[in-house]
């Protein structure tokens, strides 16, 4: 160990390494999505249940980006390690790789006087690894035969319906790449892209009416809340009545030929039109292919985008070269673990990916996945939630309805993931 007159000439030398204006201007870099724009008007967010909202006071005190940093390290300590890996961002930006993390580690050991306790590279690899779940494809097929023989019987009773023009398809995180070692539900989407009285490509002729900025508000004659209570009455049919509504999705319980529980999404094909409830679509307005569903909680339709989350998820991806997914895994295995074991908080995966969606690439870029996870977890503790948005880079993640996120709930998952790293054993390997 240095003697503590060192330790204290350390710390000022590198205390003016990296000045306060450069150091606040790299912590607030954020992702920004160049030719695509998120729906024009700011959606209300929930209000927290302390009442107060945390989106303008950054995390403080244990936020040190590294491993097991120590919860009542001062704010000189916390200046320090910043500046420390700002330096470390600064060399893997001219590729010097080899040089962060033993910089990094001598640092925190020498100066800060902190043990090192990463994640066991055996247990990074089984919570980051892609699972190829074989039955998901025999599911998907086994459900995708009962769906079909359901809008069969649909179509017998309601020539509106036409089994033609019923796409049926997996999204999810089976879709998306992200399904980790704990099993989740098959989801399925079953959209009607048209109707003898309802074509999605007729807008803006075709009625409806957006209000809270995110409900739609529908004048067809035939409404996905007709197509969901139709395929759900046929479902129970051809199943033997097992088939649940429950909130946006039916629910088809595991069988003897399908090993997953199924939820089945209905949905009608819709073109969404770039608007503010106040003002409307604009003649130039954008258009985004979505679809549109009902929600029994809500007990109102919405939009939601799965095929565009999944484009913009791919893309990330292969702008990080395999980074993104990678972190996504990792990030909802930890609070899968953390849930099963602790008092943490079960966050949905979806907020999870479109949490780190937000996360500017190069975070994704690492010479290991321990590195990658300090670089995100960095970040995401010193970042405002504000402008983040969902990966359909449509909706911002923030808002009222079951399909948002709340700031306040975000910060907390971020830290719970901190207070995971640093107390999970540094020689456990396994996820269960």
């Amino acid at each position: 160990m240095l003697h503590k007159k060192e330790v204290r000439a350390s710390r000022a030398m590198l205390a003016n390494v990296w000045p306060e204006e450069k150091r606040n201007q790299a912590i607030d870099e954020r992702f920004a999505p160049t030719g695509r724009n998120r729906i024009g008007a700011r959606v209300t967010r929930k209000t927290p249940p302390n009442g107060k909202y945390k989106t303008n006071n950054p995390p403080q005190g244990a936020n040190a980006f590294g491993p097991n940093a120590r919860p009542a390290a001062s704010a000189r300590t916390i200046r320090l390690t910043l500046r420390v890996h700002l330096i470390a961002y600064t060399l893997m930006e001219k590729n010097i790789w080899q040089l962060y993390t033993p910089v990094l580690n001598w640092i925190q050991y020498n100066i800060l006087g902190e043990e090192i306790m990463p994640f066991h590279a055996e247990f990074l690899n089984n919570a980051t690894k892609l699972l190829e779940v074989k039955s998901v494809d025999t599911d998907f097929k086994e459900a995708e035969k009962l769906l079909r023989e359901a809008l069969a019987k649909i179509a017998e009773r309601n020539p509106r319906v036409n089994p033609k023009d019923v796409d049926i398809y997996i999204h999810g995180s089976y879709a998306n790449k992200t399904n980790i070692y704990f099993p989740a539900n098959l989801e399925v989407v079953v959209e009607l892209k048209r109707t003898p009285d309802y074509d999605p490509d007729a807008y803006p002729h075709e009625p409806y009416r957006l209000y809270n900025n995110y409900f739609v508000e529908t004048l067809f004659e035939y409404n996905p809340v007709d197509f969901a209570a139709e395929l759900l009455s046929a479902l129970q049919e051809v199943t033997g009545n097992t088939c649940t509504q429950q909130s946006q999705i039916i629910l088809m319980p595991k069988s003897a030929k399908v090993k997953h529980d199924v939820e089945i999404l209905p949905a009608f094909t819709f073109n969404y039109v770039e608007q503010t409830e106040e003002t409307g679509p604009q003649p130039d307005a954008k258009v985004f292919k979505g679809v549109l569903l009902y929600d029994h909680n809500e007990a109102a339709h919405i939009v939601t985008f799965p095929r565009l989350h999944q484009k913009h998820g791919a893309a990330k991806d292969t702008a990080t070269n395999g980074g993104f997914l990678t972190a996504v895994r990792l990030f909802k295995t930890i609070n899968a673990i953390g849930a099963r074991e602790s008092d943490f908080h079960r966050v949905r995966g979806y907020f999870v990916q479109c949490l780190l969606f937000n996360v500017p690439n190069q975070l994704f870029i690492a010479p290991d996945v321990e590195t990658m996870f300090y670089k995100i977890l960095n970040y995401l503790l010193n970042a405002e939630f504000e402008d983040f948005v969902c990966q359909n880079l449509v909706w911002q993640l923030f808002g009222e309805a079951n399909e948002f996120w709340d700031d306040y709930r975000a910060h907390r998952f971020v830290k719970e993931v901190r207070k995971f790293h640093d107390g999970f054993p540094p020689t456990r390997t396994t996820l269960a």
